[in-house]
């Protein structure tokens, strides 16, 4: 994805964020993975996963490539009694100077490898800041025999086999603790649509005006994504939830 594409991308993104159930989920999910007192979010959109984390003893930082992203998340952190987070803008390439300074005892990563133009050179940035006890924590969109009209649409340049994943981990310096199938519940419907009717599947589904249209549809993907994704109950999902560490 290009620089320019992801100012587009991010401020519809940004936008539905707060009411995507997906996204919640996929928060949630990391979330609870989350360790220490240093936490960076690659992609922080508004601040909807380092602002839960906030407390006395963490150190926050956050970067993002669409800077009404930046500010909308350091306000938020603001309020939530962190004035003091660190939340840059970023090119997709290098990391901020800021960032390239310090060490991390969490990073995490949701939906943006496959956005960054060199993801090799992007994990190598990160093993280089991650500590060395530390966890780096990742969704990714998998399977590339799945790429269809909705990845094309937005820009998105990869989706990763759980071997791909793995080894540009391993070659960037990572050890693989936990890498396993999420997104179940999205699996076969985006297989139906992008795969054999050969048309993109919108996300307008999964946000919380859903349920203008179907009453049960809203909370019951707020009950899935809530109590059943968080498991890894299923061989096969949309995305591909990784934990590792450096090796």
């Amino acid at each position: 994805m290009t620089y320019e594409a992801m100012q587009t991308h991010e401020s519809v993104t940004i936008h539905y964020a707060p009411t995507d159930y997906r996204r919640l989920g996929a928060v949630e999910l990391v979330g609870k993975r989350v360790e220490g007192d240093r936490i960076f979010d690659l992609r922080c959109l508004s601040g909807d996963l380092l602002a839960p984390l906030v407390s006395a003893n963490r150190k926050l930082f956050g970067i993002d490539g669409f800077a009404p992203a930046v500010l909308e998340c350091r306000k938020v952190l603001a309020e939530k009694g962190c004035p003091d987070a660190v939340v840059l803008h970023w090119n997709l390439q290098q990391l901020p100077e800021l960032v390239r300074t310090e060490t991390f005892d969490s990073i995490v990563c949701v939906d943006i490898l496959n956005h960054v133009p060199d993801d090799g050179a992007t994990l190598k940035q990160i093993h280089d800041i991650l500590s060395p006890e530390g966890k780096l924590l990742l969704v990714v969109p998998a399977h590339p025999w799945l790429e269809g009209a909705r990845d094309r649409s937005l820009g998105h340049l990869r989706r990763y086999s759980k071997a791909g994943i793995e080894g540009l981990l391993k070659a960037s310096g990572f050890e693989v603790m936990y890498c396993r199938a999420w997104n179940f519940l999205a699996f076969f419907p985006y297989l139906f649509v992008e795969k054999l009717l050969k048309i993109r599947l919108h996300d307008s589904v999964r946000y919380a005006g859903a349920e203008a249209k179907s009453p049960l549809l809203g909370p019951m993907l707020r009950w899935w994504y809530a109590h059943v994704e968080v498991y890894p109950l299923f061989p096969v999902g949309l995305s591909f939830f990784v934990e590792a560490r450096r090796a």
